[in-house]
């Protein structure tokens, strides 16, 4: 188990000469931190806020998994250190095929005592659910978080249950992630799905992304989590990475359709389905979602493009984006004041030679046309280009971007990819709508 953490908005009141003495001889040594929380009264709750906040569980280290977590819980006097948890992260090993196992039981024993909790992580882990046959399941819970994220994990056998069993702990989540988790909804030789369906926590924003143009994740989830929240009227965001836009097992047009009261922003990725479009046939209308224009309280789209150019990820696949791209815009709603056009290159500059090769694809012209006929005659949305930096994973949900005329950038250049976006977009940037902006 790890601890750390901080907060701008709270200020840690230690003493200059103490806080001096810790940057110069404590410095990451977290049991000598604890030991000297007991110093000072004045200081010990600031202290213990800063070790807290962000706990980690290391579920592959020994002394640090999720027991060791439980029976620190159970010695440890619920108001001192649990109480100053705010996040929880639970890791185990994503590179292996049967990662560390993490109980939900667990979870539902350590919540009680963990009273500020905001945001729970679980990532490389192999979620479990306790339950013999015919056992009553847990309860719901009362409490709410801000974050839930579930990825690159898998559950027991692969079943949904486990996940329905952490779901069921919360009564209320402002953000569920689920990305590149295997399990499955049904089994492969049986009809109809093999578990109950609870009605789930009510959920701001949700995140699914699945990578299932992999063989061995092609039973997932996510058909049965989309029926969890088809009928889930609070949803207001809604992110989808999904390897198909148009088929029996996944398709989201319904989905998003049953929702059409409550969207207001949806942020669609179609990389893994351009990439499986290089080896299924693809018809002309893989690519519609005549449901989205029902979606009348939707003010903001969000549209993916991954412009990395290889020999893995050929020239066809940017192509085939833009195309589905500008065929989800030919249903966009007239209520959309802003589309956000995210392009990324796994964190790497938009060199000339990359932009040169962009500028080759045939199908600019056709989103092009697209962004020009959104909206009505009285109100047309905003474009905005956003670039993503660094190492910014932009697919999971709808992180804040920054115009580059608030920073002072020239936005007369003709250069790197504001100046490709340009050339390629012509008839949009004629309009005045287009803006460029970096996360």
């Amino acid at each position: 188990m790890v601890s750390h953490g901080e907060d701008p908005t709270r200020t840690c009141a230690l003493p200059a000469e103490i806080a001096d003495n810790i940057i110069d001889h404590l410095y990451d040594d977290h049991a000598t931190l604890r030991a000297c929380a007991l110093v000072s009264q004045a200081w010990l709750a600031s202290c213990r806020y800063y070790l807290f906040y962000s706990t980690y569980c290391h579920l592959a280290r020994p002394g640090r998994g999720l027991s060791d977590f439980m029976q620190w819980l159970s010695t440890t006097k619920p108001d001192c250190a649990p109480s100053y948890i705010v996040e929880l992260f639970i890791v185990g090993d994503e590179d292996q095929d049967d990662p560390p196992e993490a109980a939900v039981q667990d979870l539902l024993l350590a919540l009680p005592r963990l009273t500020c909790l905001r945001r729970l992580s679980l990532r490389g882990v192999t979620l479990s659910s306790r339950h013999s046959l015919g056992e009553v399941h847990l309860s719901a819970s009362v409490r709410s978080l801000d974050d839930l994220v579930i990825s690159r994990s898998t559950t027991k056998e692969r079943a949904f249950e486990p996940m329905l069993d952490l779901l069921e702990l919360f009564s209320e989540i402002g953000e569920l992630t689920i990305s590149l988790v295997r399990y499955r909804w049904k089994n492969p030789d049986e009809d109809q799905a093999v578990i109950r369906v609870p009605r789930p926590p009510r959920v701001r924003q949700l995140t699914l992304h699945a990578n299932e143009h992999d063989e061995h994740e092609r039973w997932n989830g996510y058909r049965g989590t989309f029926d969890l929240y088809r009928t889930a009227h609070e949803l207001q965001q809604l992110s989808l990475a999904l390897s198909r836009m148009a088929s029996d097992s996944d398709s989201p047009d319904g989905f998003i359709g049953d929702l059409a009261q409550t969207l207001r922003k949806l942020n669609l990725n179609v990389t893994f389905a351009a990439i499986r479009a290089l080896d299924e046939p693809v018809s002309p209308t893989a690519w519609t979602l005549p449901s989205l224009r029902l979606c009348t309280s939707l003010t903001e789209l969000r549209l993916s493009f991954w412009a990395m150019l290889s020999d893995d990820f050929p020239n066809s696949i940017f192509d085939t984006m833009l195309a589905a791209n500008a065929e989800i815009l030919r249903w966009a709603p007239q209520s959309l004041t802003t589309v956000v056009l995210q392009f990324a290159n796994d964190g790497k500059p938009f060199d000339s030679a990359l932009t040169d090769a962009l500028a080759r694809m045939s199908n600019w012209g056709v989103l092009d046309d697209a962004l020009v006929s959104l909206g009505s005659e009285v109100r047309k949305p905003s474009v905005v280009c956003v670039v993503q930096v660094g190492g910014n994973d932009s697919w999971g949900d709808f992180p804040p971007y920054v115009l580059l005329r608030t920073l002072g950038v020239d936005m007369n250049s003709q250069g790197g990819y504001m100046g490709l976006l340009k050339k390629m977009l012509p008839r949009t940037h004629t309009t005045g709508r287009l803006d460029f902006a970096v996360l």
